[in-house]
């Protein structure tokens, strides 16, 4: 990772903290404002009408790209159609060439589902409009906003050494307004604090992964403790309807789960079980349909997306490699109303969240956060041999060494505890399933699942 790259990425991470800074950022006067309005005009017209703010948003995007590397190089041009299908080895490999010089760009990162570590950039365009759109879906279901509401927020933020078993383990940041809580030290030995700390926090929202909230109902029923909580809101990973069913009743509370990818190109949002619905106005989603069948003969097609919003780095025609599963009688004709989000599909379909188990049993989420900011790796796998022993397993790029392994060995310090030991080799072949995938963490027989 380049010194500057690194030092902003730190910047970003301190400025999140800070209410003033991520109210400035995130709430920027113009482009929230202007994302708003946009969006519930797009509610109150009519098809025609909304076709033509998707036809809009979609040209200004494709104009975007163009100007990239990559957009000279394929001629697309003003026709999403003319576009190739982008993979993500693509955009690993060259992301210089997906951006667009802005005078103010912010840097992220993503380990992704599978390992494959990518270098992002956002402009304050994109993440003012990216909070506009979560909020006007929010504040549709339930009233409240992400600026004026109290959140917890269980995710997989790194909030204290994990090796660090003294309480506290979470931090009140932007001046009383949001709870940070340590994912890495919930267990059962610590759940009491955790839900003595919410009681007093009295968050209007928990924000978890669907992996953090399981152990945390999971714990609170084993120990004998109740929470009332009034909205739980899920996102980043796979969010079972049984998980939901089990959130909901444990925690007293209503759960919405919401897909959107760091990759800023498609969001969808779900207020009930079984009903999940893009928003069109965030990006132009094209369902690919798939050949395996669904359960009960459900359709099943593969998400992929051109973001609306992103001019530092505007993506077209992106694979994302998540899949959808369709309510029953989803012909094609059906399939493009889904896409613009004029009819809801069942389920996102992958795998539940990435985990791996602490020696005492906590789980430990965020592992996909560790390729973050290695420039040189093509692939990444987690392999947990015993509670206490790690193997990583990395497929090194041209260019691998010692700074690539120094900053995967800083992201292992951040989501593992010292008593667990971690190999890290290089070139070793990668474990595949029986069905020839290769996941990105793979727990032996022998560590509880």
């Amino acid at each position: 990772m380049g010194i500057a790259r690194g030092n902003l990425v730190r910047a970003v991470s301190w400025a999140r903290q800070s209410r003033m800074i991520d109210d400035a950022v995130r709430y920027h006067p113009w482009h929230y404002r202007r994302v708003r309005r946009l969006r519930r005009r797009y509610a109150k017209e009519d098809p025609s009408g909304q076709a033509r703010i998707r036809n809009e948003l979609l040209r200004r995007a494709l104009a975007w790209a163009s100007e990239t590397p990559h957009g000279r190089e394929t001629a697309g041009g003003g026709r999403l159609a003319d576009w190739p299908l982008l993979e993500k080895t693509a955009l690993r490999d060259r992301p210089a060439a997906f951006r667009l010089r802005r005078l103010i760009a912010l840097p992220a990162s993503t380990g992704g589902t599978t390992g494959l570590p990518l270098q992002l950039w956002r402009s304050p365009r994109c993440i003012a409009a990216e909070r506009a759109l979560l909020d006007h879906h929010l504040e549709a279901a339930t009233g409240l906003t992400f600026r004026d509401a109290r959140i917890a927020v269980l995710r997989g933020d790194n909030v204290k050494d994990p090796s660090d078993h003294r309480p506290p383990f979470g931090a009140v940041v932007q001046q009383g307004r949001r709870l940070l809580l340590s994912s890495q030290h919930l267990g059962g030995d610590t759940v009491a604090w955790y839900a003595d700390t919410l009681r007093a926090f009295a968050p209007d929202i928990l924000w978890i992964y669907p992996s953090t909230g399981e152990a945390l109902v999971r714990l609170l029923r084993r120990a004998g403790l109740t929470l009332r909580l009034p909205l739980v809101l899920s996102a980043s990973e796979m969010l079972s309807e049984t998980a939901r069913t089990w959130l909901a009743k444990t925690l007293h509370a209503r759960v919405i789960d919401y897909y959107g990818l760091a990759e800023r190109v498609a969001l969808a949002f779900s207020t009930h079980p079984g009903c999940y619905r893009f928003d069109p106005v965030y990006g132009t989603v094209e369902l690919l349909p798939l050949a395996e069948p669904g359960p009960d003969e459900m359709a099943v097609a593969e998400i992929v997306a051109t973001g609306h919003w992103n001019d530092a780095m505007p993506l077209v025609r992106y694979r994302t490699g998540d899949r959808i599963l369709c309510h029953p009688g989803t012909d094609a004709t059906a399939l493009m109303e889904v896409a613009t989000g004029a009819r809801p599909f069942r389920a996102l379909l992958g795998r539940a969240g990435d985990y791996l188990l602490s020696p005492r049993g906590e789980v430990l989420v965020g592992i996909d956060h560790l390729p973050r900011e290695i420039n040189n790796i093509l692939r990444l796998q987690v392999i947990q041999e015993t509670l206490n022993q790690v193997e990583i397993r990395v497929v090194p790029a041209p260019g691998y060494g010692p700074s690539d392994r120094e900053q995967l060995e800083h992201n292992l310090r951040g989501k593992l505890p010292d008593d667990m030991s971690v190999q890290i080799v290089e070139d070793r072949p990668l474990r595949r399933s029986a069905t020839g995938k290769t996941p990105f963490v793979i727990r032996a027989p022998q560590v509880p699942q």
